[in-house]
C-alpha cells in the first residue's frame, strides 16, 4: 500500500510541474527571496537558445544564483530579461560554447566571475542599467573581441577582463561619468587609474599618459604583443600582477617616484632583458620578476628595505646582481634556480652579504677596491674616484665618493689614463652644478649623470665618441649642453625630462635619434638637426610642450611612434620627401598642427589615411575635408 501511494505521488509531481508551493517549475530550480522574487539556483535543461522567463510560478524572477547554469556546455546564447537585478557569482561560469548574451535594460549588478571562462563569446553589449562588473566577471573569455560600458556602469571589480585574449577595445560614450577610453584602454578617471590595457591591443609600444597615478592589479596582464611601456613621473606603484605574462616585453621605463613594485608584477615576462630600478623604490614585491628567463643584470638601488619570496627565482640569466645595504629583509627562494649568477655586489657586514653567506653563494664586497683609491687617485679638490683597469693600462672610473658642486675630473688617476665614465657613476648626485670632462674622456657610461637634479651645466670634449642610455636622465637644471662633433652615438632615453634644457644642437657625426632622447624636455623650443640624420625614433620628442620649431633634413627617412606626440607648441612641420616610415600618433596630441608634404609623397598618403591636415607644396591651402 506504501509503494502504491508513493508511486501515485511521483507520477503527480511529473504531471504537474509547476505547482505553486513548489522550489522547481521546468527546468528552473529556484528559491523565494526575503522581497518576494524568486532567485533561480539551477538549470536542469538542454536548451541551446535560452530566454530566462521573467516569471516562475508567478514568482518575478529577480535574481540569478551562484553557479546557476555553470557548466552548461549546451548553451549557444542567453536572453535575461529587465526584471533580473542580479547576476551572482559564476553564474554562467563555464559554459564554454555560449556565443551572445542579451541582457534586456534594467537595474542590474553583475558578480564576481559571472561569466568567467565562456570561451566563445564573441563580444557582449551592456545595456544601460547596469551598474556594477565584479571581479574577474569575464576572466578567460578568450574569444571575446569587444565589450560596451553604459554610462550606468560605476563600479569594475579587479580583473574583470583577464585573460581575454582577443579583446581589442573597450567601448562607451564620451560622457561616462566615472571611466574614460583613451587609445582603446581604460581608465576611472577619480582615481586617474589605469584599469586595463586590451590583450590584443595591435601596437608594441605604449606611454602610459602623465597625470595617471596608479595601474589596476593584473591592467596589462598576458598582453603578448607588447614590446616597451613607459610609465609616467606620477606614478608611485607598480600593482600587483601589473604586467605578469607579457612574454615579448623587452622594455619598461620605472620613473623616479615609484616606491614600491608589488607582487608577481612582471612575473613569466621572459623577454624582458634589463630593467633600471629608480632610486625612490622602497620595496620589491614576492615574484616580481620570477621566470624573466631573459633578465641579465640588474642593480637595486639603495633605499630598498625588503625583498619578497621568490622575486627574482628562475632568472636563469641572471648573471651579477648589486643589493645595497638598505636591504634588511629578503625573502625565501628570492634568488632560487638563478643558474647564471657569478656576480653578487654586497656591502660588508650588510644583511645581504650574510643571507648570500648562509646560501653559499660567493660575493664580492662594495668596498674591495677601496686601495686603488687611494694617493694620487685624490683629484686637486681631494675627492676619491673608484675606477678599473683595463688591459690596455687605462682605467674607467666606476664611482665617485666626494661631494663637489662644481667638479672638473682629471684626465689620469694613480698615473692612469682616464678614457671612460662608467654606468651610474654619479647617479643622482645632488650636489654637483657643474662638471668639466677632460679630453682623454671617450665614453660616458649608462646612467651616468642620470638623476643629478643640480646639475646646470656639462663640458664635454671632442674626444666622446658615445653618450650611454640614461646618461643625464631627469637632470631636470641642465640648462645647455654642447654636443661635440666627435660623438657618434646618444643612447636612448639620454636627455629625457631634462626640463630647464632649453636648445640643443645636433653634430653631423650623429646618424640617428634614439627613443625618448629629448622626451619631456619641457622648455626645449628648438632643435638643430643634421643632414646626416636618417631615423628619429619613438617619442624622441614626446612632450616637449615648448618646441615650436624642427627643422627636418632632406636624409630623414623614418619617424617612430609619438616622436612628437604633445608638442603643443608646434603649428606646423615640414616633412621632407625622404621620409618613407611614419609610425602611429607620431603628430598626436597637437592641436592646430599642419604638416607641409610634398604632393604624391609618402607624407602625403600619411596625412590622408590619418586624418591629418596638411599642404603640399603646390598649395598653400588647408584640406578642411580631411576633418569631415
Amino acid at each position: 500500500m506504501k509503494k502504491l501511494w508513493l508511486i501515485v505521488v511521483v507520477a503527480l509531481c511529473l504531471a504537474l510541474p509547476c505547482l505553486a508551493a513548489a522550489d522547481t517549475c521546468g527546468d528552473y530550480e529556484y528559491t523565494l527571496l526575503a522581497d518576494g522574487t524568486a532567485e533561480i539556483t539551477y538549470y536542469n535543461g538542454s536548451a541551446s537558445d535560452l530566454s530566462i522567463p521573467e516569471t516562475l510560478n508567478g514568482y518575478r524572477v529577480s535574481s540569478i544564483g551562484a553557479s546557476a547554469f555553470s557548466f552548461q556546455e549546451s548553451l549557444t546564447a542567453v536572453y535575461i530579461p529587465g526584471s533580473v537585478k542580479t547576476i551572482g557569482e559564476g553564474a554562467f561560469s563555464l559554459c564554454g560554447n555560449l556565443r551572445n548574451v542579451i541582457i534586456f535594460s534594467g537595474q542590474l549588478s553583475i558578480g564576481e566571475g559571472a561569466f568567467s571562462y565562456c570561451e566563445s563569446l564573441g563580444g557582449i553589449v551592456l545595456p544601460e542599467g547596469v551598474t556594477s562588473i565584479g571581479k574577474e566577471a569575464f576572466l578567460g573569455c578568450a574569444g571575446m573581441t569587444y565589450v560596451y560600458i553604459p554610462n550606468s556602469t560605476t563600479s569594475i571589480g579587479v580583473n574583470a577582463f583577464a585573460e581575454c585574449f582577443s579583446l581589442a577595445e573597450i567601448r562607451m560614450t564620451p560622457d561616462q561619468p566615472v571611466y574614460a577610453v583613451i587609445d582603446r584602454v581604460l581608465f576611472e578617471k577619480a582615481s586617474k587609474n589605469l584599469i586595463y590595457f586590451p590583450s590584443a591591443y595591435s601596437g608594441s609600444e605604449y606611454v602610459i599618459p602623465e597625470g595617471i597615478l596608479s595601474i589596476e592589479e593584473g591592467a596589462f596582464s598576458s598582453c603578448s604583443n607588447l614590446k616597451s611601456v613607459i610609465i609616467p613621473s606620477s606614478m608611485t606603484t607598480i600593482s600587483n600582477g601589473a604586467f605578469s605574462n607579457c612574454y615579448a616585453l623587452t622594455s619598461v621605463t620605472l620613473p623616479a617616484g615609484v616606491t614600491s613594485i608589488g607582487d608577481d608584477a612582471f612575473n613569466c615576462c621572459s623577454s624582458l632583458t634589463g630593467i633600471t630600478l629608480p632610486s625612490s623604490l622602497k620595496s620589491i614585491g614576492s615574484g616580481a620578476f620570477t621566470d624573466c628567463t631573459s633578465l641579465t643584470s640588474l642593480t637595486i638601488p639603495e633605499g630598498v628595505t625588503s625583498i619578497g619570496l621568490y622575486a627574482f627565482s628562475n632568472c636563469t640569466s641572471l648573471t651579477s646582481i648589486a643589493v645595497p645595504a638598505s636591504v634588511t629583509s629578503i625573502g625565501e627562494n628570492a634568488f632560487a634556480w638563478c643558474t647564471g649568477l657569478q656576480s653578487i655586489l654586497v656591502a660588508r657586514d650588510s644583511y645581504a652579504a650574510r643571507y648570500f653567506q648562509e646560501l653559499n653563494y660567493p660575493c664580492t664586497y662594495s668596498d674591495a677596491n677601496d686601495w686603488l683609491t687611494e694617493d694620487s687617485s685624490k683629484t686637486d679638490d681631494g675627492k676619491d674616484y673608484q675606477y678599473i683597469l683595463r688591459e690596455d693600462g687605462t682605467v674607467e672610473i666606476t664611482a665617485y665618493t666626494g661631494s663637489a658642486s662644481v667638479l672638473s675630473i682629471p684626465d689620469t688617476l694613480n698615473g692612469y689614463r682616464v678614457v671612460g665614465i662608467g654606468d651610474w657613476v654619479f647617479y643622482n648626485n645632488s650636489n654637483l652644478t657643474s662638471v668639466s670632462i677632460p679630453d682623454s674622456i671617450t665614453t660616458i657610461g649608462d646612467h651616468a649623470f642620470s638623476g643629478c637634479s643640480g646639475l646646470t651645466s656639462v663640458s664635454i670634449p671632442n674626444s666622446v665618441t658615445r653618450i650611454g642610455e640614461t646618461a643625464f636622465y631627469h637632470c631636470s637644471s641642465l640648462q645647455s649642453i654642447s654636443i661635440p662633433n666627435s660623438v657618434t652615438t646618444i643612447g636612448d632615453w639620454a636627455f629625457e625630462h631634462c626640463s630647464s634644457l632649453t636648445s640643443i644642437s645636433l653634430p653631423s657625426s650623429v646618424t640617428s635619434i634614439g627613443k625618448s632622447t629629448f622626451a619631456a624636455c619641457t622648455s626645449l623650443t628648438s632643435i638643430s638637426i643634421p643632414e646626416s640624420v636618417t631615423s628619429i625614433g619613438n617619442w624622441a620628442f614626446f612632450g616637449c610642450t615648448k618646441l615650436a620649431d624642427v627643422p627636418l633634413p632632406s636624409s630623414l627617412t623614418s619617424i617612430g611612434y609619438q616622436t612628437f606626440a604633445y608638442c603643443s607648441s608646434l603649428t606646423n612641420i615640414t616633412i621632407p620627401e625622404s621620409v618613407t616610415s611614419i609610425e602611429r600618433l607620431a603628430f598626436s596630441e597637437i592641436e592646430g598642427i599642419t604638416l607641409t608634404v610634398t604632393k604624391g609623397s609618402y607624407a602625403e598618403q600619411y596625412c590622408q589615411e590619418n586624418d591629418l591636415p596638411f599642404t603640399t607644396a603646390e598649395s598653400e591651402g588647408l584640406f578642411d575635408w580631411l576633418f569631415n
